[in-house]
């Protein structure tokens, strides 16, 4: 399966982005998520109005065709039908769901009707999986979405956060696909996959230093004293 893999981009002049904070009591995920530009950052808590196959359709009306990966921990047969519409429309280009292991023996009928037969074997992994994250990767987008809230609509308080980030996307789509390489089509593992190839976290050091005054830009100082070793000459 052919995944869009972007490099993360950078603000051009001209450009803006957001960081916005929105309580969506009754708007449709549409009108919640509003337009994303790119680096925006937004945080939304919704009454449970809305599911996360709500808010995929809302971001693929803004990216275009694009590739998505899909983690839940469970799915039901409508949003799965809603999934395979995407496709057919030609707005989702590629799919894969990362889901719970457990969905195989509790639907086992919706996940061998539904999943593999509409999907394919391939475009499923299932392993010890709690998190809600929507990864849709265009030529004109790279967004994520990470919530409280599965594939179907629960009328609960529910978070949602959603950026317009291709680092972000990036580091999510070195995961999921870390995932496809070391669990098979037909693994169900007990453990959670060690993702062997990833480094634990991405180092940022921060520099400081203190300001360099005009008149002394020219100056020459040095850092270190050279001494003579005892009984050895320089």
């Amino acid at each position: 399966m052919k995944i869009a893999k972007g490099r993360a981009r950078v603000l051009r002049r001209g450009e803006r982005s957001s960081r916005r904070f929105h309580l969506a009591r009754v708007e449709s995920a549409v009108d919640a998520i509003g337009e994303l530009r790119r680096g925006d950052d937004l945080t939304i808590i919704t009454y449970g109005q809305f599911s996360m196959i709500d808010v995929l359709v809302a971001i693929l009306r803004q990216t275009g065709p694009a590739d998505v990966t899909v983690a839940s921990w469970t799915a039901g047969d409508y949003d799965l039908e809603r999934c395979a519409y995407l496709i057919e429309e030609g707005s989702v280009r590629s799919l894969r769901f990362l889901l719970d292991r457990s969905l195989e023996s509790r639907r086992k009928e919706l996940y061998r009707r539904h999943l593999e037969s509409v999907f394919g074997a391939d475009g499923i992994r299932g392993v010890r999986n709690h998190s809600k994250m929507l990864l849709v990767r265009s030529e004109t987008h790279d967004v994520v979405a990470r919530g409280s809230m599965n594939l179907n609509t629960n009328p609960n308080i529910e978070n949602l956060d959603i950026s317009e980030d291709g680092e972000l996307a990036q580091f999510l789509q070195d995961i999921f696909d870390s995932i496809w390489e070391e669990v098979g089509a037909e693994e169900r593992p007990t453990v959670i996959p060690p993702m062997g190839r990833l480094p634990d976290q991405i180092e940022v050091k921060e520099v400081r230093s203190d300001v360099i005054r005009r008149e002394r830009v020219g100056e020459c100082r040095s850092t270190h004293v050279v001494r003579r070793a005892p009984g050895r000459d320089l």
